[in-house]
């Protein structure tokens, strides 16, 4: 785990507000020192899904269904010949509809027969798999792979790693801080964070290599990141 920058917000001390109302009875807040920190770490994908999709396109809603149904029934079949099993895969998505095109200029646009769309979610455990599960999808009819995700089963506990270690670092500037004013830090009044913990984008964290023997597919490491926000009471030195 890494230390990342800081973005440090103010040393501020709130004085009475009495000065400038007739009312005696405000109390003074105390001053504060408010600060942010920041922490990330990186860690190794162990999980992954695929999207795969079957379009056809025929001049009836009907023969577009089965058309897409033969040729989902093959992928799907192909798939699990690849050693996935059955349950990881599961359909996301299915639609047939009008297939719209230009209709040349100023005119409306004509309907060309039905296009059915079927989508296949492919949970993957086995990340060195991953190429040959796409070959087999595609050789089977598939006929694009809109996405490749991946995830990690640790990401929960290395979001509370990094949520920690923010915290730390918090500490740690509000505390130099203090020194710097002539003082130390008090009790601590609030920490907080907009989000347990980010992690970053996983959608096409990978590098996809094609060639004669099959598509190789290397994932990027998981950014996982934390910022807190954090107000301690400053006590100044007598």
């Amino acid at each position: 785990m890494r230390r990342a920058s800081f973005v440090v917000f103010a040393l501020w001390a709130a004085h009475g507000l009495s000065a400038q109302t007739s009312s005696s009875s405000l109390v003074p807040a105390p001053p504060m020192v408010v600060v942010s920190g920041e922490a990330d770490t990186s860690i190794a994908a162990d999980r992954a899904t695929l999207d795969v999709a079957v379009q056809t396109h025929a001049p009836t809603a009907d023969q577009a269904g089965r058309d897409n149904a033969r040729i989902q029934r093959a992928v799907v079949g192909a798939l699990r010949r690849a050693g996935v099993d059955s349950a990881r895969i599961t359909t996301t998505e299915y639609t047939v509809s009008m297939n719209m095109v230009p209709n040349g200029r100023d005119k409306p646009m004509k309907q060309d027969g039905y296009i059915a769309n079927n989508r296949i979610g492919v949970e993957v455990h086995r990340l060195d798999q991953i190429g040959a599960y796409i070959d087999a999808a595609l050789g089977a009819g598939a006929t694009h792979i809109d996405d490749v995700s991946f995830t990690s089963t640790a990401e929960r506990e290395a979001r509370r790693a990094v949520l920690a270690q923010a915290v730390t670092n918090a500490r740690g500037e509000a505390e130099a801080m203090a020194r710097a004013a002539n003082g130390t830090l008090g009790r601590l009044v609030e920490v907080s964070t907009e989000r347990p913990g980010q992690v970053s984008p996983f959608r096409l964290a990978a590098v996809v290599v094609t060639n004669a023997q099959g598509t190789d597919v290397s994932p990027h490491p998981i950014n996982v990141s934390a910022t807190v926000y954090a107000r301690w009471e400053f006590v100044p030195k007598p």
